[in-house]
């Protein structure tokens, strides 16, 4: 049995995904976890995290809806569920990912600037449209717009290592400058 806070947050997001979209079988072979957040909104943006290992967290990925035109990278990754540690830091321009899904472990003092980037491997952040590849992010989680269709990629590597592997994880974005018929 999940605990408090966190067994609230499982019905919430279980009640929230109305969609048919695939669910993921857990890493235990158990119950299946939803892979879209708030399926009933009307734009949709996907997730994508691999590990250092090159695992995925709830492979394909992570399709969260949203309202109005956009969702901000640090509300997308926190709409999600997966845990994530960022850190204000001016000269990537927003926050820094130093944390996705406990990679790396926690450093006994906590994440700063001093820690969260720049020694060996780091997440890297990616941004695609619909049907198109990741392309790397230059700047920080917080400063990043995605619209319906978009994808944000985080991938826990080295400076030189690829993106994460895209997936059409979420529907197609919804048609722009619709005409209803008469």
């Amino acid at each position: 049995m999940i605990p408090g806070p966190r067994r609230l947050a499982c019905a919430v997001v279980a009640a929230l995904c109305l969609s048919p979209l695939p669910l993921a079988i857990g890493a235990d072979g158990g119950a299946a976890a939803p892979l879209c957040v708030a399926a009933a909104a009307p734009g949709h943006a996907a997730l994508v995290v691999q590990h250092g290992n090159g695992e995925l967290v709830r492979a394909p990925g992570i399709c969260v809806a949203f309202e109005g035109e956009s969702i901000g990278g640090d509300q997308l990754l926190a709409a999600s569920g997966v845990q994530y540690a960022a850190v204000d830091f001016p000269s990537v321009g927003g926050r820094a990912v130093c944390q996705v899904d406990g990679e790396p472990t926690t450093p006994p003092e906590g994440w700063n600037q001093d820690n969260c980037l720049g020694h060996g491997a780091y997440w890297g952040l990616y941004t695609a449209h619909y049907h198109e590849a990741f392309s790397s992010s230059h700047t920080g989680i917080s400063d990043i717009r995605l619209g319906d269709g978009d994808a944000l990629g985080l991938h826990y590597a080295r400076a030189a290592s690829p993106p994460p592997a895209a997936g059409d994880t979420c529907p197609p974005p919804a048609p722009t400058g619709s005409v209803t018929p008469s």
